[in-house]
């Protein structure tokens, strides 16, 4: 069995001085987004709408997304205590 690709962000551009392009590949399909915040919301997304698992190396990233970004908690998922931690200070600070 052969692992799959799971959905990620690709950025052209420098970030200290300006961003050039957005693409979000799925299934070696490359699609052009008009920000980057539009990549990763169609990122986000796609994780959902394939039913695919975050990557391990980013998985505290996106589960932060998830979590802080769009409130979902997801029964029996796998909790990370920096992700938890963060939010639950970024909530303090909204106060």
């Amino acid at each position: 069995m052969s692992a799959t690709v799971q959905p990620y962000i690709i950025i052209i551009g420098n970030v200290e001085n300006s961003i050039t392009a957005a693409y979000v590949c799925i299934n070696s399909t490359l699609w052009k987004v008009g920000s980057v915040l539009q990549a990763v919301d169609i990122c986000f997304k796609s994780f959902f709408t394939f039913d695919v698992e975050y990557q391990i190396e980013a998985y505290h990233i996106w589960l932060f997304i998830q979590r802080a970004l769009y409130d979902v908690y997801l029964v029996g998922e796998r909790s990370v205590t920096i992700v938890t931690t963060l939010i639950s200070r970024l909530n303090q600070i909204a106060l």
